[in-house]
């Protein structure tokens, strides 16, 4: 009979080293993206009050300041308040025959003691002058109070005056406008529209794999469609931080420096990554 020996053998674990993925590179990238260039900005001017537009100063397609005024409500009466609110303001007056009271009110008080010195007269006289003095006194302070006071009328009415009117926020060019003169406005209904077009906004959406790879601060070349075309080389503005679940893409802009406004917004671009 064969004798049956077990044979424990220690275990040899094999290991079979990871492959490591190799790290993405922009070539992930499709070498040249769709993209659509836009308005970095776009303000849609109402007024602060309500009222009857006196004047519209601009027409679509008008190059515009920032402060440039566009607009202006009728006025008339705020104007008016505004003139004589200053002619109070500026107007010395009634300051200067109070301070006049002041010095005959002094003479008379001196007048009066010097006869109390002499037995002339007597105490309660003297105590009528002091008082008459004090009244004249009070009188100039309240003469400037009031000057004070329509200095600062002035100045509200001034600010009534330029909630009147319409300014320009921005530099840029006015894409649309609304209303004529004689059109009644308020903060409901915009008067014009201006957009910022330098820079203009490039915006492109990529795919998850590039996520980690566009960056703020990565150049980009930006070739607009014809008949425009051309190639302008800026870089990356911002990244998304939301990726959108259901097509795997996430958004990335670019500002692109446009001169002269050379270029229009609302075309079609084609964009490359590049980080050299």
């Amino acid at each position: 009979m064969i004798p049956r020996f077990v044979i424990l053998l220690p275990a040899v674990v094999f290991s079979v080293p990871a492959v490591a993925s190799p790290a993405p590179t922009l070539d992930v990238l499709a070498a040249d993206a769709s993209c659509l260039i836009m308005e970095s900005e776009t303000i849609a001017l109402t007024s602060a009050v309500p009222g009857t537009l006196a004047s519209v100063e601009v027409a679509e397609g008008d190059v515009v300041r920032r402060g440039q005024s566009i607009a202006a409500l009728e006025s008339s009466v705020e104007r008016a308040t505004a003139e004589v609110a200053r002619a109070r303001a500026e107007s010395d007056v009634i300051e200067r025959r109070r301070v006049r009271e002041v010095a005959a009110a002094e003479v008379r008080l001196d007048r009066q003691r010097q006869l109390r010195d002499r037995n002339v007269t007597a105490d309660q006289v003297v105590e009528d002058a002091e008082t008459e003095v004090e009244v004249a006194r009070l009188g100039v302070e309240e003469a400037r109070f009031e000057r004070e006071v329509a200095r600062l009328e002035y100045e509200r009415t001034l600010a009534v005056l330029q909630r009147r009117e319409i300014r320009s926020p921005i530099d840029g060019v006015v894409t649309r406008v609304d209303l004529s003169a004689g059109e009644n406005v308020d903060a409901a209904a915009p008067v014009a529209v201006v957009s910022r077009v330098d820079p203009l906004e490039v915006e492109v959406y990529l795919p998850l794999a590039a996520y980690r790879l566009v960056e703020p601060g990565l150049g980009a070349e930006i070739r607009p469609q014809e008949p425009i075309g051309g190639a302008y080389r800026s870089v990356v503005a911002s990244r998304s931080p939301i990726v959108d679940a259901a097509s795997g893409l996430f958004r990335v802009t670019v500002s692109l420096p446009n001169p002269g406004n050379g270029i229009p917004a609302g075309i079609r671009c084609a964009i490359r990554f590049f980080d050299d």
